[in-house]
């Protein structure tokens, strides 16, 4: 064991025995500190904030992966090699009436886009802005736009108000030909019952039966 003197009180610095090895078992306000060849704080332990830096020695969270280099950061959590069947799970886990939540900061400024649960729903929810939520994605598989309440008989809900009046909207960018707009399938998948196609100059229905667009129809049982 090795006990050093700190503002005149003995502290506990290492300890080893035959299962562990503990630093600062006196837990003391004292930090721990790992330099490596290009970065003197490589891994930087707080002891008095309780956070854990990794190039960073002044952590703002329990894990502040950081440093103010110009160079990329990436975490990696998986495998290096090989075709193993192994899984990779980030798990993000809130309780009581907090949000589980990944969020994206650009320089100083923060909370510009979130995606998460909040507190104990089900729904994933997509924010921008801050708390503005944009989209979401109930348990049960639907969609909605603009509204965080959809019609419940909706798959896409799409929610239009003054500022934004517009539902949907398709654009065409080829020269030439047409696209679909909308597709109507058969229940299996595989036969079109009808469909929307607009080209550069023009929109065509097309349906199973064209009588809903035909005009001044008039029924003669005689015929």
């Amino acid at each position: 064991n090795l006990f050093t003197f700190v503002g005149g009180a003995e502290k506990n610095r290492i300890a080893a025995d035959a299962t562990e090895t503990l630093f600062n078992g006196s837990s003391a306000d004292l930090d721990f500190r790992v330099q490596s060849d290009g970065n003197a704080n490589m891994l930087f332990v707080d002891g008095g904030a309780n956070k854990v830096g990794i190039g960073n020695a002044a952590p703002a969270n329990t894990l502040d992966i950081s440093d103010t280099a110009a160079t990329d950061k990436t975490l990696r959590l998986g495998q290096s090699s090989g075709t193993a069947n192994a899984s990779a799970t980030i798990k993000i886990a809130s309780g009581g009436t907090g949000n589980a939540m990944l969020r994206f900061d650009y320089e100083g400024n923060v909370d510009r886009a979130r995606i998460g649960v909040t507190t104990s729903g089900q729904a994933l929810q997509f924010f921008t802005a801050g708390n503005n939520e944009r989209m979401r994605i109930t348990s049960s598989g639907q969609v909605s736009l603009g509204t965080s309440s959809p019609v419940s008989s909706s798959r896409l809900f799409f929610y239009a108000s003054a500022s934004t009046p517009y539902g949907l909207i398709t654009q065409n960018d080829a020269t030439s030909g047409s696209m679909y707009a909308a597709q109507f399938l058969q229940n299996d998948g595989s036969t079109e019952l009808g469909s929307i196609k607009i080209t550069n100059t023009a929109t065509a229905f097309n349906t199973s039966s064209d009588y809903r667009l035909k005009e001044n129809v008039v029924t003669d049982w005689n015929a």
